[in-house]
């Protein structure tokens, strides 16, 4: 026996167990088919058990469902092999985790003192989540890379291609074989070389950079594209540059259509105003800019509608307008603006869509032709034929009350006048006579006062004053004086209001309104029922006037009267007292204010008036 045999065998049992005991790995026995024959007490601080729990189990009672298999293989060839390093298995540890462990299996069968394959383990689960998480970061940047939306290459330092994805391949017409190896700068025009170089080393001392250069495609066309340029870092290690380029050629394009566009419509007398395909104003040119007021730092980024359009814009024009740039359609049209001072300007307005290569609206183009001398004319022109055409009613009515209404009276005072010359004064016939000529010459002036009245609403419809007032006081007003006929009567009115009761317009007219249309329901009343009678008030700013009353009266047969309703001396019930006088008032009165009226008539059911006024 040599003296290093000496030295083993003097060593204790208890020194051997020490250094098993408090080594590091997981060390244990176990049969042929896998369960624990020892257990060390390293177990404790690796997985949670007592070496007594474990003793006596199957170690595949521990194993990942996935990893028994292998595990099984692994004791096989070790049961006839002298050794096996298996491959890396999940154990469940005392609190129900799985831990990574790498086993290496050596067979002490044969050992008289073991009789068993003793297993050295070691926990590697830290190391496993960091392989795996490694794993998925390089799958997970494999697949961002080449499903990213935009084309992408990464450069080394030295500004060669090392990777790109499909987009790029697709975009440029070359090969990963024609590119990767390859220098930036092959596929740029020289003019950029200075301005890549640059970019590329800002990006190198760690900055984003994106800037716009040409790239020669494969079949010699050129791209214009943006590219933007991020550093590649590692472990804080600059390794390259990862390019994320956009093709904006089609845009650099249509950027010269528009600086072209531009410069033409700069030097036309006409307002211009571009927008993009949300109708925001672009550009607009110095003439928009003398026409309207506004300057280009004030409308860009505007909608045109929402400063140029106001109170008297005719909404179904700017409707109109909407629908055809929702279609993507030319439209022509004259519509009301409004410069910035508040003064109203006629513009005759084309707007036209210009359309990218796809085929998709891409801006609009509107020019403005000021034609408010034009506008003003026409509605003077308009309202002198409105003038004619009120007046030569007028001619027309006044006509007839002469031969219909004055002619009868003046023949028969005409007649009486001689008779009275004939006739001595003291014979019971000039007496007759003489109160016969009363009345007709009474008859005669009532015609004159009401030709008179009519005269005056016409001569004063433009130059009495507007004035601010209830449209509830006019009315009870009207009511008031009217009551003692109501409560004969047992008539009831009912008021209701919509919207704000103040308003602008000729108090004396709405009076006159209100009391002949009152008037008119408690003298055509039914007498088959208690009078009622509904008076509605609508009013809402920008969206004009609404008075409507209604009755539960006779009613009118629309049918025959026709448009007779509202002429003067024209009466439809013989058996109530009247001149005729009453409705001709009122719309004279609607009318002199703007307005129209309308009626809805049934027989025996009522009547009632719509009147609108601006």
């Amino acid at each position: 026996m040599d003296c290093r045999e000496e030295q083993i065998q003097a060593l204790s049992p208890a020194f051997f167990s020490a250094i098993v005991e408090n080594s590091s790995d997981l060390i244990s026995v176990v049969d042929s088919s896998g369960t624990y024959k020892y257990v060390g007490q390293s177990i404790r601080r690796h997985l949670g058990y007592c070496p007594e729990e474990l003793i006596g189990t199957n170690a595949y009672h521990y194993l990942h469902p996935h990893d028994i298999s292998l595990v099984m293989q692994a004791l096989a060839f070790a049961t006839a092999e002298k050794s096996v390093q298996a491959a890396p298995f999940r154990f469940r540890n005392k609190n129900g985790e799985w831990r990574w462990l790498d086993c290496h299996f050596s067979n002490m069968l044969h050992d008289k003192n073991i009789k068993g394959i003793v297993t050295n383990s070691r926990d590697i689960t830290e190391q496993r989540k960091a392989q795996l998480n490694e794993e998925k970061a390089q799958v997970y940047y494999k697949s961002l890379f080449q499903d990213y939306p935009d084309a992408l290459i990464l450069l080394d330092k030295s500004g060669r291609i090392v990777k790109a994805n499909l987009l790029f391949y697709h975009m440029s017409g070359y090969s990963a074989e024609e590119t990767i190896g390859a220098f930036y700068y092959k596929y740029i025009p020289e003019a950029f070389w200075p301005l890549a170089s640059s970019a590329i080393q800002q990006v190198l001392k760690g900055e984003i950079k994106t800037l716009e250069l040409q790239f020669f495609k494969k079949d010699g066309s050129l791209l214009d594209l943006q590219i933007t340029g991020v550093p590649i870092l590692l472990k804080g290690n600059l390794e390259g540059i990862q390019c994320v380029i956009k093709d904006i050629t089609a845009k650099k394009k249509a950027e010269a259509q528009l600086e072209l566009l531009s410069l033409v419509a700069d030097k036309t007398t006409n307002g211009v105003i571009i927008t993009d395909n949300y109708e925001n104003i672009e550009w607009v040119n110095n003439s928009f800019t003398r026409l309207t007021g506004y300057t280009f730092e004030e409308v860009i980024g505007k909608k045109p509608g929402n400063f140029l359009t106001g109170s008297l814009t005719n909404p179904e024009t700017m409707a109109q307008i909407q629908e055809k740039i929702r279609k993507a359609e030319p439209i022509a049209v004259e519509i009301l603006n409004y410069k910035k001072n508040g003064e109203e300007l006629w513009v005759a307005m084309e707007i036209n869509p210009i359309f990218n290569e796809a085929g998709q609206p891409e801006k609009f183009v509107a020019t403005q032709v000021d034609i408010t001398s034009k506008k003003k004319a026409e509605l003077e022109m308009r309202q002198l034929t409105k003038d004619l055409f009120d007046h030569n009613r007028d001619l027309k009515q006044f006509t007839y009350i002469v031969s219909h209404n004055l002619r009868a009276p003046v023949a028969t005072a005409l007649g009486l006048a001689n008779l009275l010359t004939m006739v001595d004064k003291d014979h019971e016939v000039f007496d007759t006579s003489l109160k016969n000529l009363q009345i007709t010459v009474e008859q005669l002036n009532t015609i004159l006062k009401d030709l008179n009245a009519i005269l005056s609403i016409r001569d004063n419809q433009n130059a009495a004053a507007k004035e601010k007032f209830s449209i509830e006081e006019v009315y009870q007003q009207a009511v008031a004086n009217l009551q003692d006929s109501l409560n004969q009567h047992q008539g009831k009115v009912s008021f209701c209001l919509e919207g704000d009761c103040n308003l602008i317009s000729k108090k004396a007219y709405l009076y006159s309104i209100f009391y002949n249309l009152l008037s008119n329901a408690i003298k055509y009343r039914s007498a088959e029922r208690p009078l009622q009678i509904q008076v509605t008030y609508r009013n809402y700013p920008g969206s004009g006037t609404e008075i409507v009353v209604a009755d539960n009266g006779s009613g009118l047969d629309l049918n025959k009267i026709g448009e007779n309703i509202f002429k003067l001396y024209k009466r439809f019930h013989r058996n109530v007292e009247g001149r005729g006088m009453g409705l001709f008032l009122v719309k004279t009165h609607v009318e002199a204010l703007g307005g129209h009226i309308g009626i809805n008539s049934q027989v025996n059911e009522g009547t009632r008036f719509i009147i609108n006024l601006p």
